[in-house]
């Protein structure tokens, strides 16, 4: 029976803990349904959502369905659209249309009080993902995986990706929209080669 215990309790030692993927989703941290509500602008445009599923752009009236964790309609005027949300942190939010268009929001109403721990990514990152064309992986050691492709990655700071590939350091606007979907934007021009694109959008393969 000793021996048993013994054999489970290094068993579990060397397995270690699953990627911290409830993180951003425990206690106090917000779903993206929830912490979109209030007022945002970008580039003198403005967003206001609201409780009621009313969305309110440039003062026009609209609404908004989530038919997914991250993923919402809106009709504003005649027009359907749909949009992948995450919130970089409790003030930005990265807002990415079917088109692959990437905006990033700022809040102007009152940022909520949600602890820092909310977008603490790093250990949520690790593991591998995909588009649906083509994966990646984030290796706890740092190591960049992407086809042929080797490289290092990092989180210098809350919402920012970097990927070295070379001598070439790409970086890149992130959230984690749902502990299983991964939303990223290019920050800055678009440099030569870059094999994840202007934006990107993908879901957790391990």
């Amino acid at each position: 029976m000793r021996s048993a215990l013994v054999v489970s309790v290094l068993l579990g030692c060397s397995l270690g803990p699953p990627p911290g993927v409830a993180a951003p989703h425990g206690l106090g941290c917000p779903r993206v349904a929830q912490g979109i509500l209030g007022m945002w602008t970008r580039e003198g445009s403005t967003m206001e959502v609201r409780a009621d599923s009313m969305i309110v752009r440039d003062q026009v009236e609209g609404a908004i369905r989530w038919t997914a964790p991250a993923h919402a309609t809106i009709d504003v005027v005649g027009s359907h659209e749909e949009h992948t949300f995450g919130l970089i942190n409790g003030a930005q939010l990265l807002d990415v249309d079917t088109d692959g268009r990437a905006r990033v929001w700022t809040r102007v109403s009152m940022v909520p009080p949600y602890p820092a721990s909310c977008f603490q990514i790093r250990g949520s990152l690790i593991g591998e993902w995909t588009d649906g064309a083509a994966s990646e992986s984030f290796e706890a050691d740092g190591r960049y995986l992407r086809g042929d492709a080797r490289g290092n990655w990092s989180i210098p700071e809350v919402g920012t990706l970097e990927i070295a590939l070379g001598m070439r350091v790409r970086r890149y606007r992130i959230a984690l929209a749902a502990p299983d979907m991964l939303v990223t934007a290019v920050e800055g021009p678009l440099l030569d080669e870059d094999p994840r694109g202007d934006s990107s959008i993908e879901t957790r393969v391990r």
